[in-house]
């Protein structure tokens, strides 16, 4: 499933050049930051009242499985974001909310895109957790730029003024299908009327019931053999033993339970039912997971990576 409605964006397409440099200055970044995270994740993550689960595990060991090669974050996204953000500071949208984010990635591609535009965002990001946020104002500050950051989980955030795009990258996931309706609810919201969602989403089939999945204990083996093998080679750059980061990769693997979507036809569903229309649902994408598409889950059950924009209709 490939629609693109006409109208709506001039064909953008940046160099892979520019990507290239784009992936290459993030990895460098993540080089710096991994032992930051690592330390800021013991004091500033967020903890569910209710139910006392931490993303200490998850925000501790993420830079440090993209640093070894582990995960990829949004390197395979980055024409999509880059082509995506260019087009909107062309038409002038510079109010910008990010939606969940687990470090700086998408702040880094829409900084890059309107700078390609010779325009400046106005950028806030959202995030329950403190951990992510301070990281974004890290690389804000790097770049020189200023970045509002609001610590808030996604759909009880309320905008006082309306943005003219919504965006976050593999957040849909996290939330199970009642509280999916909240949160596109809550874009929705948050939207000027005619403004954009830009998000990604892999596709996935259900193994552990109630539409969820999750690492199977075969998985969980190999996951921990690749993190160890990953981080022995590469101790010359880690600050820290290599067996501290699996112990905190596989605390955070064994409850990465995530709730699935199957098909571009149900998550475009998903959109429209709170009056945001599709008008871009690019598939296309691999559909077996290589270097270029690496799962940032489980393997099995994987399928193609979906790219959605999104516009809120106009008000009669």
């Amino acid at each position: 499933m490939k629609e693109v409605s006409s109208g709506d964006f001039d064909p953008i397409s940046t160099p892979p050049a520019i990507c290239d440099a784009l992936r290459a200055e993030l990895d460098a970044a993540v080089a710096q930051t991994a032992p930051v995270a690592w330390q800021t994740a013991g004091t500033s993550c967020f903890r569910d009242p209710i139910t006392g689960q931490s993303c200490s595990a998850y925000h501790r060991s993420w830079q440090y499985l993209l640093m070894l090669g582990i995960h990829n974050s949004t390197h395979p996204d980055t024409q999509f974001l880059l082509d995506s953000f260019r087009a909107h500071a062309r038409r002038g949208d510079r109010r910008i909310l990010v939606s969940g984010s687990a470090d700086y990635a998408m702040l880094a591609h829409i900084l890059r895109a309107y700078e390609l535009e010779h325009s400046e965002p106005r950028v806030t990001v959202i995030d329950r957790c403190e951990t992510p946020l301070s990281l974004n104002r890290w690389y804000a500050g790097c770049a020189g730029v200023s970045v509002e950051t609001v610590q808030s989980d996604a759909i009880s955030y309320a905008a006082t003024q309306p943005y003219d795009i919504v965006c976050t990258h593999s957040f849909i996931g996290w939330f199970s299908p009642e509280n999916r309706e909240r949160l596109v609810a809550a874009w929705a919201g948050n939207l000027r009327p005619g403004g954009h969602v830009i998000t990604t989403r892999r596709l996935r089939q259900s193994n552990r019931g109630e539409g969820r999945h999750g690492y199977d204990d075969q998985e969980l083996l190999q996951f921990e053999g690749k993190v160890r093998a990953a981080a022995v080679a590469q101790r010359h750059r880690l600050s820290l033993d290599p067996e501290e980061i699996v112990s905190a990769a596989m605390e955070d693997a064994r409850t990465r339970i995530r709730y699935t979507m199957t098909s571009s036809e149900e998550l475009a569903a998903l959109f429209e039912r709170n009056g945001l229309a599709v008008v871009v649902a690019d598939d296309s994408a691999s559909t077996v997971p290589d270097d270029n598409h690496i799962p940032s889950g489980p393997v099995r059950g994987a399928g193609k990576r979906v790219r959605i924009i999104a516009r809120l209709g106009e008000k009669a």
